[in-house]
C-alpha cells in the first residue's frame, strides 16, 4: 500500500527470476539451493496454523521499523511534536530511549498534548480499538500520521500502521478511517509481509550462490551461510540491503491482487466485528477516483468493490456482523482538538 524507491535494491526482474537464478547454480554450491528455497516456502515462515514459522516476531518487527521510518522520510516525515527531552539526541541515544525492550525509559518520555499529538492519539484509539478484534491483539501496535498531502496508507511488519494527513482530510467519518486502518491491519495479521520479505530473501540467496553479487554478500556467504538472511544475525550492511530489496518489491509490484483482496475481506469482517457500518468501505472505495488516490499496488477500486459486493452475496455474516453498524463523525481538525 505504498510508494516507495530505494537505491541498491535488487530488481523487480531479478525477483521474478527465480527459475533462472537456481538453473544458473552449479557444482557444491547446488547443494545450498533447497536451504534457499526454503526461505520463501509460506508454510515454513508463517507456520501451518499448529507449528510456529521461522519468521520470528524479533524479526518481523525489526523489519517493519525499518521499512515505516523509510516510509516516513520518503513521504515528508511523521506529523508529530517531538518531546522536548528527545530533541537533539544522537540516533543511537534515541533509538534506546524508545526501543520496545526499554520501557520504562519510554515512559518517561512526556509527550506534549498538542494539536498534531492529539491526532494522533485519537488516531491510535481508533486503530488499537480495531487491532484488539483481529486475531493478533498482543502484538505492540503502533499507528501513525504522515506528513503528506496525498491520499494513502501504509503497513509494515510487526504492527505498524501509517496514513497520510491527505486521507484523514478525505475520509467522511469514523467507519470509513476504520476500512483504511482494518485493510492495513490485515495485512499484518495475514503476514504478507514476511511472505512477500521471504521471496525477497529467497531471490537474494539464489543470487548469491548464482554469483551475480560480487564482494561483501558472496564473501559472507562462504563464512556463515546459514545465519546469512537472519536479521537478528546479519551484519549491518546485509539488513541494509535485505531491507532495501524488501521495500524495492514493495515499490514494483506491492503485495499483489490476491492479498490485496484478502485484506479486502479481512477489512470487511474487522470493521464490523468492531461495530462500524461496513458500507462505509464500499463508500470510500468509489470515491477514490474523484480524491485522486496513489493506491497504485491495489486493484482497481472497482473490482475491490466488486469483491465486497461477492462477500455480501455470500452471505458471510459470520460472528460478529450487524446489519446496520455505527458511522461515528470523523474531522481532521475535530481530531486535533
Amino acid at each position: 500500500c505504498s510508494l516507495l524507491s530505494s537505491n541498491g535494491a535488487l530488481t523487480s526482474g531479478t525477483l521474478g527470476d527465480l527459475a533462472g537464478l537456481a538453473a544458473k547454480i552449479g557444482g557444491k554450491a547446488q547443494e545450498k539451493v533447497p536451504e534457499c528455497q526454503a526461505l520463501g516456502d509460506p508454510e515454513k515462515i508463517v507456520g501451518d496454523g499448529v507449528n510456529p514459522g521461522t519468521f520470528s516476531f524479533n524479526e518481523e518487527r525489526a523489519l517493519g521499523g525499518a521499512t515505516m521510518v523509510a516510509y516516513a522520510s520518503k513521504f515528508g516525515g511523521l506529523l508529530v511534536d517531538s518531546p522536548k527531552e528527545l530533541r537533539g539526541l544522537p540516533m543511537d541515544q534515541l533509538k534506546s530511549r524508545l526501543s520496545d525492550s526499554n520501557q520504562e525509559a519510554a515512559a518517561s518520555v512526556t509527550i506534549a498534548s498538542t494539536a498534531n499529538n492529539r491526532l494522533h492519539r485519537n488516531l491510535s484509539l481508533i486503530g488499537s480499538n480495531l487491532a484488539s478484534f483481529s486475531e493478533r491483539p498482543t502484538i505492540p501496535w503502533t499507528f501513525c500520521v504522515i506528513n503528506n498531502a496525498g491520499v494513502n496508507a501504509y503497513s509494515a511488519p510487526g504492527g505498524f500502521v501509517c496514513v497520510t494527513e491527505g486521507l484523514l482530510r478525505v475520509v467522511k467519518n469514523e467507519a470509513e478511517l476504520a476500512c483504511v486502518l482494518s485493510h492495513e491491519i490485515g495485512h499484518i495479521v495475514k503476514k504478507h509481509g514476511p511472505l512477500e520479505y521471504g521471496k525477497v530473501k529467497q531471490t537474494q540467496c539464489l543470487t548469491v550462490l548464482a554469483g551475480d553479487i560480487a564482494g561483501d554478500l558472496a564473501s559472507m556467504s562462504k563464512n556463515s551461510f546459514g545465519n546469512l538472511f537472519d536479521l537478528n544475525k546479519a551484519s549491518k550492511d546485509l539488513v541494509k540491503k535485505l531491507v532495501d530489496s524488501f521495500v524495492e518489491k514493495m515499490v514494483s509490484s506491492g503485495f499483489g491482487k490476491e492479498s490485496e483482496l484478502e485484506a479486502d475481506a479481512f477489512m470487511y469482517d474487522l470493521v464490523s466485528m468492531a461495530g462500524y457500518d461496513r458500507s462505509a468501505c464500499q463508500a470510500f472505495l468509489s470515491r477514490l477516483p474523484e480524491v485522486d488516490s496513489v493506491f497504485t499496488n491495489h486493484p482497481e477500486p472497482s473490482e475491490r468493490i466488486q469483491n465486497l459486493v461477492q462477500i455480501e452475496q455470500e452471505n458471510r455474516d459470520g460472528f460478529g456482523y450487524q446489519d446496520k453498524g455505527k458511522l461515528p463523525d470523523w474531522s481532521f481538525d475535530a481530531a486535533r482538538k
